[in-house]
């Protein structure tokens, strides 16, 4: 394992987000599996897309914070978690890299569902190449565990990948293939 993934600071992390994640499972994996699985696979991903890919790649921030922010990208939106105590816990770098990742559309339920993706699309365009990366793995992760998924659901969730795949197509070349590769696959799975 990297030296990042045992850093102090992202270890805290790891603990936080499992802490914050305990007791939920992925909605439509096969299995019961514990949604922690998500956020670490989405970091380990993370970790190994920036050794790989991204040398020289002006991060603006370091690869230790980006670490919190992949495996804690869910806590705000899915545990109850405030941006403000991901602040307190890990500082401003990680606080603004998860309300990044955080859907904008989240305090605007009333609104129709279109709409709201849209808004957040927006928003993850305006979002550095880095958090931009993590989204995609974030997705990419999200589409291998829809295999329950319902018909209509998985539909939905393809479509809006698609407008992400759309969105997103300037940067992270590499994760976009990945991207269009896991929504052929879900594409598969419908009769």
């Amino acid at each position: 394992m990297s030296l990042y993934l045992n850093n102090p600071v992202v270890v805290h992390a790891i603990e936080y987000a499992t802490k914050a994640h305990n007791g939920t499972y992925r909605k439509y994996h096969p299995d019961k599996v514990p949604y922690i699985v998500h956020p670490w696979r989405v970091l380990i991903a993370f970790h190994e897309y920036l050794e790989r890919y991204c040398e020289g790649h002006g991060l603006g921030t370091t690869v230790e914070s980006l670490c919190c922010v992949a495996v804690l990208h869910d806590v705000v939106e899915d545990c109850g978690v405030s941006i403000e105590q991901i602040d307190q816990e890990f500082g401003s770098t990680v606080a603004t890299g998860v309300k990044w990742l955080t859907k904008i559309s989240k305090d605007q339920p009333a609104l129709p569902r279109k709409d709201r993706v849209a808004m957040d699309i927006r928003h993850f365009q305006q979002a550095p190449w880095y958090i931009q990366a993590i989204k995609l793995l974030d997705r990419i992760d999200n589409l291998r565990d829809t295999a329950n998924a319902p018909h209509s659901w998985l539909l939905r969730y393809i479509y809006e990948s698609e407008l992400l795949l759309e969105a997103l197509g300037n940067d992270n070349t590499m994760l976009l293939v990945r991207l269009q590769n896991e929504i052929n696959t879900a594409k598969r799975r419908i009769p």
